[in-house]
């Protein structure tokens, strides 16, 4: 992360936790919105799109962000200027995202944050196990 002035958590910028909210705010919303106007549609569906919705546009911000710059992707396999080990996390932080606010949506405060919780270890998983699966070898494949 570039040098931006702005108070860190290690080396990411505080602000970057707020960024996270408009992606995931987005593909609920249309998640939440496809559900209730195709009722009878798998559930399933609902959460894939949500994952796809979060995919484009998590994918659209790491192609631009490099110009402003908050991000950028080094040292690792990139399509364009987007880290490719980041894509499924992000498209699977999507769809779980999804499920969790179907299933907290009327829940008490703690049983929130416990899923918000299962949220972030879910993402970190997948980004650890994807880091590890496509950049934990010198050898990259051919774009």
């Amino acid at each position: 992360f570039p040098a931006d002035g702005f108070p860190k958590i290690g080396t990411v910028s505080g602000y970057m936790a707020g960024l996270w909210v408009i992606p995931l705010f987005v593909s609920t919303f249309v998640s939440v919105r496809y559900r209730k106007r195709k009722q009878n549609a798998p559930e399933i569906q609902s959460y894939l799109l949500g994952g796809f919705v979060a995919f484009v546009f998590f994918f659209v911000s790491e192609e631009v962000s490099y110009l402003i710059p908050v991000w950028f992707a080094k040292n690792v396999w990139q399509v364009g200027h987007a880290a490719v080990y980041v894509l499924i996390p992000e498209f699977l932080l999507g769809v779980f995202t999804a499920y969790a606010y179907r299933v907290v949506a009327y829940a008490s405060f703690p049983e929130k944050i416990l899923w918000a919780f299962l949220t972030m270890l879910v993402y970190l998983g997948a980004l650890a196990f994807f880091f590890l699966l496509l950049e934990g070898t010198q050898a990259r494949p051919p774009i």
